[in-house]
């Protein structure tokens, strides 16, 4: 699982702003770019960068769990039913595995990795609290900034707590590991708890925001404030010009 990774690296330092700005302006740039060298240019550029923040252990096993598997199923689909295809690559009786079609998974196997290494990168170097006070301080809504944290937070806070029923009903006898029959039984006592306890959560963190005044109007300070400089400005403006250049060449 990705979670926040603790460092002081160039990439930790960045104001939470500055890295989704250049999360969403390559996954969306990437998109834009016809050929597959150049989504493929950008991913090793990311890459280098994950080098650089020595984030790179951290990432390849989780970003190769989805990629391979995702490779694979491209290169069979593209290379079989693309209907561009032409140039024969690899021919097994009547079936044959085109070049376009392959080019082409390339293609889209890229603009994964870029989504999916953007992405992870913002997720390792910058803490949900980091980001919601960073979008507010940028003139965000706060309730936008919560929208966003709880979609962060959603699948640790499922996974930790799918944790805690499943030892929870362990503890109480049930059986995990018998037959397929026994296993959805099990699944099924799992699922109550879990939908149960996950509504009580968010009743109670509900309850626990408005007692803090979420719904207040008027001006917010925050815990969490980080430096929003000339370097984050600079970067924020290029990420934007970078995604207004590949639009327009994508037009032109």
């Amino acid at each position: 699982m990705i979670g926040y990774a603790p460092g002081d690296g160039f990439l930790h330092r960045r104001n939470a702003v500055t890295k989704l700005s250049w999360a969403a302006s390559l996954s969306a740039t990437v998109f834009l770019m016809p050929e597959a060298w150049m989504v493929w240019t950008v991913v090793a550029l990311v890459a280098l960068t994950t080098a650089a923040g020595g984030l790179a252990r951290r990432l390849i096993r989780p970003t190769w769990t989805i990629l391979l598997p995702f490779g694979i199923s491209l290169a069979v689909l593209q290379g079989l039913f693309n209907p561009d295809n032409t140039t024969t690559v690899l021919s097994l009786g009547p079936v044959a595995f085109g070049l376009e079609g392959i080019v082409h998974g390339v293609l889209i196997l890229g603009r994964l990795a870029t989504v999916l290494l953007t992405f992870f990168l913002l997720l390792l170097t910058t803490t949900p609290k980091q980001l919601t006070a960073g979008l507010a301080a940028r003139g965000v809504s706060p309730r936008f900034g919560y929208a966003i944290l709880a979609a962060i937070e959603f699948v640790p806070d499922m996974q930790r707590r799918s944790q805690a029923v499943l030892a929870s009903q362990q503890a109480r006898g049930l059986d995990v590991k018998g037959s397929l029959g026994q296993r959805v039984k099990a699944f099924a006592s799992l699922l109550g708890p879990l939908i149960t306890g996950a509504l009580i959560a968010s009743d109670t963190r509900a309850m626990a925001l408005e007692a803090r005044g979420f719904s207040a109007r008027g001006e917010r300070t925050h815990l969490a404030l980080e430096r929003y400089g000339t370097v984050d400005r600079t970067a924020v403006w290029t990420a934007g010009l970078l995604f207004l250049a590949a639009l327009g060449l994508k037009v032109l």
